[in-house]
């Protein structure tokens, strides 16, 4: 997988990609999500777009205390990782 700059692309995350620019960008996939206040602490959600298919792969959310970020985070990627490899998404061209 390769990272592309897709920042000046202002994408919202209640927004539908702009699939056919993206894909013109030469991403295969987007991933986007926020973290805000919430009253357990914080609320963190992310969604995982497949570019070439104009699909949502994942979506999911997270409520809890500040301080579980970095298990958040592992839940992210272990989520989004698991994802991406049963969508066949990781395989080799």
């Amino acid at each position: 997988i390769s990272l592309v700059d897709l920042s000046d692309e202002k994408v919202g995350f209640d927004d539908m990609p702009r699939f056919a620019t993206l894909r013109a960008r030469h991403a295969d996939m987007l991933m986007i999500g926020r973290v805000s206040d919430h009253p357990k602490g914080m609320k963190i959600e992310f969604r995982v777009w497949a570019l070439y298919n104009e699909r949502e792969l994942t979506g999911l959310q997270y409520l809890g205390p500040r301080d579980a970020i970095d298990e958040f985070a592992n839940e992210i990627t272990i989520a989004t990782y698991d994802r991406l490899q049963s969508s066949g998404a990781l395989d080799a061209d």
